[in-house]
């Protein structure tokens, strides 16, 4: 079989068109094109075939071409779209594909009053992630898997102290404890830490799922999905309660789009 040579295509209003250039013939960023000047970017290389639009943006008929053009491209399929936040979906087939473009399209004026989502779930009625069901049923979990946090009841404050070098935060953000999903006071960590409080309160682990637009190191701000058990700790720092809490990344049960 030939070997697939990586290749981009941009759709505009329903017709391929050579990637568009600035006044002058410069260079303009993927993000002005598909949000400024309203294209559709497909990326075609070895490992698959990839659908990039704003969908705030992205003219109808141009994602109907690519539904359509699909069909004959290289799978995995893998849909990447912004609105408040990068998505990133990937599917097995183009039906599967083309149902989920299609899905999308009326919904292309959504907006969220919030980019931080939660659901809390019963971890014994529901099929965990393997790291997840392992900690669920040993009531740990490895120091290098785990975040620490304290937690302050009387001010309503959480502070991180320790993030686990083999951690889901780790994976993205490195060990630091004030990357973005660890400083307090934003609306991300006023939604995710209602469940630290919880815990404390009852003495009882939460599990649940986590969906939240966050800046991740690049700059760029991209939906993250994970599943998460905050289990009670003895200890305690500075006369602090302290939590452990033990994040997955996996496709969530939560759906806003």
């Amino acid at each position: 079989m030939a070997e697939i040579t990586a290749q981009d295509y941009w759709v505009r209003q329903a017709q391929l068109v050579s990637r568009p250039q600035g006044p002058l013939g410069e260079r303009l960023s993927d993000r002005h094109i598909l949000q400024q000047q309203e294209l559709i970017k497909i990326e075609i290389s070895a490992a698959g075939t990839t659908v990039k639009w704003v969908m705030f943006a992205a003219n109808w008929a141009s994602l109907y071409f690519a539904m359509s053009w699909i069909e004959t491209c290289p799978t995995t399929i893998t849909l990447n779209f912004f609105n408040s936040g990068w998505f990133e979906e990937s599917f097995d087939t183009a039906h599967d594909a083309q149902s989920r473009i299609d899905a999308l399209i009326p919904k292309s004026d959504v907006r969220f009053s919030t980019r931080t989502f939660t659901r809390p779930f019963d971890p014994d009625s529901i099929k965990l992630p393997t790291m997840l069901r392992q900690a669920w049923k040993s009531g740990s979990i490895d120091e290098s898997h785990a975040v620490y946090c304290a937690i302050d009841t009387r001010r309503k404050i959480t502070q991180v102290e320790h993030v686990g070098a083999d951690s889901a935060l780790a994976k993205v953000w490195g060990i630091s404890p004030v990357s973005y999903p660890c400083l307090s006071g934003h609306s991300y960590d006023r939604i995710v830490s209602q469940s630290y409080f919880e815990v404390v309160k009852t003495g009882r682990p939460v599990y649940d799922h986590i969906l939240a637009a966050m800046v991740h190191p690049g700059g760029e701000v991209r939906w993250f999905g994970y599943h998460r058990l905050v289990f009670p700790s003895k200890v305690k720092t500075r006369n602090f309660d302290m939590v452990t809490v033990a994040c997955e990344v996996a496709k969530v049960d939560i759906p806003i789009l």
